[in-house]
């Protein structure tokens, strides 16, 4: 248990201001409550000195590493989140962008690339993975302003206006989740 927290446990009160012993004394005539909180800030300041050397130097190794491998940082925080958003893995991206012949599946417009590569088609293209917000389940690969505007679509219910965004929403199969 930490030490900070141990004047709650034992619920010690100070006779004079009614306030645990642990906080800061407000007009306490008490000497033992100021002598207790003056305590256990220089312990805490103390632990915070011994204990907070390593973590800079653990920092500062840590930055040096994330500047070294950017992309290898860019590229493992893409698959992650790929992963855990959507429940895709690489596999399936390669497998919807060779189904969509590596472009938007409504303005068919290629996918733009990357500023760093990979060697995966499936992270060095920049798409939006469009999904049902109501069922989690995902639809296809888009550009990013087709997906912007068929969230704006659904948001406003403008249906009449956008043919390919109505007929891609009625064709839709979902295969992948």
């Amino acid at each position: 248990m930490k030490q900070k927290y141990l004047w709650r446990i034992k619920g010690q009160i100070c006779k004079s201001c009614n306030r645990p012993i642990g906080y800061k004394p407000i007009d306490c005539s008490e000497p033992e409550h100021q002598i207790y909180y003056d305590k256990k800030v220089t312990y805490q300041l103390n632990w915070q000195k011994i204990n907070f050397k390593p973590n800079a130097m653990y920092r500062s190794r840590r930055n040096d590493y994330n500047k070294k491998n950017k992309n290898k940082k860019r590229l493992w925080g893409k698959k992650s989140s790929l992963k855990w958003l959507y429940g895709l893995s690489i596999e399936q991206i390669d497998g919807m962008l060779l189904k969509q012949n590596y472009s938007c599946t409504i303005c068919q417009k290629p996918f733009e690339k990357r500023d760093f590569k990979s060697g995966h088609a499936a992270l060095d293209l920049k798409y939006s993975v469009d999904h049902d917000h109501n069922t989690g389940r995902v639809r296809g690969l888009l550009c990013q302003k087709c997906n912007i505007g068929i969230a704006w679509v659904e948001a406003v219910g403008a249906t009449v206006l956008f043919g390919n965004i109505n007929n891609y929403l009625g064709m839709i199969q979902y295969e992948y989740t």
